[in-house]
């Protein structure tokens, strides 16, 4: 899709960076070879202490439409997002992960969904999963028909689920419309993904699903949930302590967004996201506990045979 005649980019991209010399070259490169170009590329710089700073101001002397920002001193990972978010002057905006690349398509495909789909708030693909050495790892299917539009009962569906949802946060968006329903701001980091999507949800949004693999998503030996569970078979009960009040603060958010659209939900809406969540609460807490239950297991005499048994329950 070549460049439609504006006097500003149509489509923002906003890059939150911190210490991302290892991965950034990858990112830059894969987005400005979009077939798109009529954009603007925003990177916030959270402090970098590594190469970052180096690089990004390489390529932004490269290609002029590339701003580059550096604050002085890390300020967390959602004020970073907040600020390109803030930044943008597109019609329509998407974060890009510092650490991914993406398909030379990406940007036009979802502008050219968006277009047939104008009361959808956003749109994203399928994606496929990459090591940290770039290795495919294989392909993450979110639905299997062509194009899907997403209402109230798919997205909630989504959040509450086992789902890797976290790619529809790359997605595009309608910056305006965006940056209201986030008016009062992110969520904190680690329930950003699927309290934004139940943002959507709850205030009556639409989001398009694309069935396309379009996405190159970096998946990392040291995710949070393996750091979770190493922590809880090695480290002292305050880490038990510490990661139930961390889940208490994620089920809180989502109880608090219903609280806050409930007036604006049918009875029926309501029912329908308390039993999902309900749900997906005891399929989070029963991970957690079977993962308790082996590392209290590991310290008593035939452990082995008992944990074999647990593991297959």
């Amino acid at each position: 899709m070549k460049p439609l005649k504006h006097d500003k980019p149509l489509v923002s991209i906003g890059l939150p960076v911190y210490d991302g010399d290892r991965y950034i070259r990858k990112a830059l490169d894969s987005l400005l070879a979009q077939d798109y170009e009529n954009f603007e590329l925003i990177i916030s710089d959270n402090g970098s202490t590594d190469r970052t700073q180096e690089i990004c101001l390489e390529y932004t002397a490269r290609d002029k439409r590339i701003q580059y920002y550096r604050n002085d001193m890390n300020m967390g990972a959602v004020w970073n997002f907040e600020r390109v978010l803030q930044l943008s002057t597109g019609d329509f905006f998407m974060w890009a992960a510092d650490d991914d690349a993406w398909e030379k398509d990406y940007v036009s495909t979802l502008l050219s969904v968006m277009t047939q789909f104008p009361k959808s708030i956003g749109s994203f693909t399928n994606y496929m999963k990459y090591s940290e050495n770039g290795d495919l790892l294989g392909n993450e299917e979110l639905i299997s028909s062509k194009v899907c539009e997403l209402g109230f009962r798919e997205l909630i569906g989504m959040v509450f689920s086992s789902q890797k949802i976290n790619v529809a946060l790359y997605g595009l968006f309608r910056r305006k419309e965006l940056q209201t329903l986030l008016k009062d701001g992110l969520p904190y980091w680690e329930v950003l993904d699927r309290a934004t999507i139940a943002h959507f949800a709850l205030s009556g949004k639409k989001v398009t699903l694309i069935n396309k693999y379009l996405y190159k998503r970096t998946i990392h030996d040291k995710s949070f949930a393996l750091r979770y569970g190493y922590t809880i078979q090695h480290n002292k009960f305050s880490a038990f302590i510490r990661y139930g009040m961390s889940r208490l603060r994620y089920y809180i958010s989502f109880i608090k967004l219903l609280v806050k659209y409930s007036r604006s939900n049918s009875i029926n809406n309501i029912l329908y996201f308390s039993r999902k969540f309900t749900g997906y609460v005891f399929m989070i807490e029963n991970f957690y506990l079977r993962s308790y239950s082996i590392a209290i297991l590991r310290k008593l005499p035939c452990s082995r045979l008992i944990i074999s048994r647990i593991k297959r329950v």
